[in-house]
């Protein structure tokens, strides 16, 4: 295991030591937040391939944590979070990441009683502390800081369970130029692991 791995291993165990302890008891009156520590995979295919399952993997990683609050509930299983990321990213380039979001959550599927399962979609911005090797191998042009798009499929044993295990998509883009001229960006596939308070 290489040391960039091992480091970020280290990073994300003291991370969940040290954050959902004393956030047990600051969260514990607020069961609509949550902390997500997530492994991240790059991958050299675009967004279309990805969205077709052509992954691509590179020497590409990030081990982060991301915490998440719901701001409104409808009712229906339809509701609205506000997150935020940090991530260690190692292996082609080495840097931080930080993302602030906002997105839509359907919770409410034919299988809900038997599976919690939630599908999210987030956007909002993206920016790295230092330059990305996946996003300078796949285009000419890059910026710090970027578009975040985010597809997450969650699930649990119940709705009232408080973890529960995540996959998502960790996209970066320039939304065709409109972020410094920026055309194309980066994806990873990401997997977590999730606690509600």
């Amino acid at each position: 295991m290489g040391s960039g791995i091992r480091q970020s291993l280290v990073i994300g165990w003291a991370a969940i030591h040290a954050i959902l302890g004393p956030a047990s008891a600051a969260f514990a009156d607020d069961p609509r937040t949550s902390i997500t520590i997530n492994q991240g995979f790059g991958t050299l295919s675009g967004i279309h391939e990805v969205s077709s399952l052509q992954w691509n993997f590179t020497d590409a990683y990030f081990t982060g944590v991301m915490v998440s609050h719901r701001l409104f509930d409808t009712g229906i299983g339809l509701s609205f979070d506000l997150e935020g990321h940090i991530n260690r990213h190692y292996g082609s380039g080495e840097y931080w990441e930080g993302v602030a979001a906002v997105g839509a959550r359907w919770d409410r599927f034919p299988w809900s009683d038997r599976l919690y399962t939630g599908l999210a979609v987030t956007t909002g911005t993206s920016y790295n502390t230092g330059r990305s090797g996946v996003e300078e191998t796949r285009q000419t042009r890059t910026s710090r800081a970027l578009q975040y798009l985010g597809i997450e499929i969650e699930a649990a044993p119940s709705a009232e369970s408080p973890w529960s295990v995540t996959t998502r998509l960790h996209h970066r883009s320039g939304v065709f130029g409109l972020y410094d001229s920026v055309i194309g960006g980066s994806n990873y596939f990401s997997i977590g692991v999730r606690r509600r308070f």
